[in-house]
């Protein structure tokens, strides 16, 4: 906390970084508009009217998120409007079909702990465009296909005479 129990909000979201590629970018404003929202609710701002929260919003991002704003051809009355402006701007444009390359072409490596292994495929297959019902059939039967795969190989390795 800051003196005199005021709440600091959050820094300025640096727009401008070239080394910085897509998806970073996206995770880096989406951790940031999360600071943003917690900083809202905890100073009550986020009870205030709409134009004053879309103004605190822009204050904070600093000049180049005002910059950036005004190409949006927003008005400042919405909030959440304003907010999915700059989230599309930084959502990262996903290929789906390399998405789904990444997610079916993971396999477990030796020594790697399964929960480590279930948590990467939850990640792949989260990018990868599936309804839910589809998403959850995908990661049945990767981890299914996974372990039958390394069964046959254990069996067919086993069955050589080196």
């Amino acid at each position: 906390m800051a003196e005199g129990g005021a709440l600091r909000p959050p820094s300025n979201f640096l727009l401008a970084n070239s080394s910085q590629n897509p998806s970073d970018a996206s995770r880096n404003w989406l951790a940031w508009l999360k600071q943003f929202d917690f900083y809202m609710l905890s100073t009550e701002k986020n009870s205030k009217p709409e134009e004053v929260q879309v103004a605190t919003l822009l204050t904070i991002l600093g000049a180049q998120g005002h910059e950036l704003f005004r190409t949006f051809g927003l008005s400042e009355e919405k909030i959440a409007e304003v907010k999915g402006a700059f989230s599309k701007y930084f959502a990262p444009k996903i290929k789906e079909e390399f998405e789904r390359y990444k997610f079916y072409s993971r396999v477990k490596q030796t020594g790697e702990p399964f929960d480590k292994f279930l948590s990467s495929l939850r990640n792949l297959v989260a990018t990868c465009n599936f309804h839910a019902e589809e998403r959850y059939k995908a990661l049945r039967d990767r981890i299914t296909l996974v372990f039958i795969l390394r069964q046959y190989a254990k069996s067919y390795l086993m069955s050589q005479k080196i």
